[in-house]
């Protein structure tokens, strides 16, 4: 492990070592409203606002309880003709 913790600009913040804020409050309250109940959330912030590390910190809560996929459409176009076929039922 790291001998001391350091300012993390990109990426997932780990708590061993990086400085970050204790947001596990946030990840119990997303946990109980909306994961325990079925339901659906979105998280929508500018750069910088801790959406990929509150995902890492939603799988690794989540984990032993429930089987987590990790998914990613960002090069959809790339895999398949468009998006929009990837997304369309043939009948």
């Amino acid at each position: 492990m790291a001998k001391f913790k350091r300012f993390n600009t990109t990426g997932v913040c780990v708590p061993a070592l990086h400085y970050m804020v204790d947001t596990s409050d946030i990840i119990n309250q997303i946990i109980e409203e909306y994961i325990k109940h079925g339901e659906y959330f979105t998280m929508n912030r500018a750069r910088q606002f801790g959406k990929t590390t509150t995902l890492e910190q939603l799988y690794q809560k989540l984990k032993e309880q429930y089987l987590v996929l990790d998914i990613s459409f960002e090069a959809a176009d790339e895999g398949c003709v468009s998006a929009l076929s990837f997304c369309y039922k043939k009948s």
